[in-house]
């Protein structure tokens, strides 16, 4: 387990929260992202809530390796679609807003939404997870 990264998983909801406790290096980026799917392996949750509140912004690079390399990966081994919340702070999602580079786009393996408010993000999860389970 890494010391910067914090997990709960809520079964009833098939919700995976992950909480970034500190900012972090790049390394550290990765070695969390690995340890979110490791868990979310575990649980075979697809449905994350990642609160990005304290680690902040991260680099053009390592937002493309998260799009590019990571989102794939975690699909191809949790065998579908990831539904992540991104949980900002009112900053973060004005810098997001502006740096279009920054923003982690929708992808067939990953459909991402970014909020300001943790009730709606977890309310977007479970209403996103109803649907799927419908269609």
């Amino acid at each position: 387990m890494v010391d910067y990264l914090a997990f709960s998983h809520q079964p009833s909801t098939s919700v995976l929260v992950a909480r970034w406790l500190r900012t972090v290096t790049p390394e550290e980026l990765r070695q969390g992202y690995q340890e979110l799917l490791s868990i979310a392996a575990l649980y075979k949750v697809r449905y994350w809530l990642l609160d990005l509140r304290r680690r902040g912004p991260i680099s053009a690079e390592l937002t493309q390796w998260v799009k590019h390399t990571f989102f794939p990966n975690a699909a191809q081994e949790l065998q579908g679609c990831l539904y992540l919340s991104y949980f900002v702070s009112p900053d973060h999602l004005e810098l997001l807003q502006q740096a279009p580079e920054q923003l982690l786009g929708n992808t067939e393996q990953s459909l991402i939404r970014l909020f300001t408010d943790e009730r709606q993000a977890t309310e977007w999860l479970h209403q996103t997870r109803l649907q799927e389970q419908a269609a």
